[in-house]
């Protein structure tokens, strides 16, 4: 973080209060709404995936020979 200060970079510093389950899922929680909002702002569905369920298929194919 030290570097991105001094270049006068902006960055995302995320410090837990504890290395625990609760606190994971905060911050697991905390990155999916912030993705759907993301998602929003660029007009994009973040639920409507087909590119991801035509690759999904498409190894499932390729697994069960």
């Amino acid at each position: 973080t030290a570097t991105y200060q001094k270049l006068k970079q902006p960055f995302l510093s995320i410090e837990l209060e504890a290395v625990s389950e609760k606190e994971l899922g905060y911050y697991l929680q905390f990155r999916m709404v912030e993705m759907m909002y993301l998602a929003q702002l660029m007009h994009v569905n973040a639920f409507d995936q087909p590119a991801v369920e035509g690759y999904k298929a498409e190894t499932k194919k390729r697994l069960f020979k």
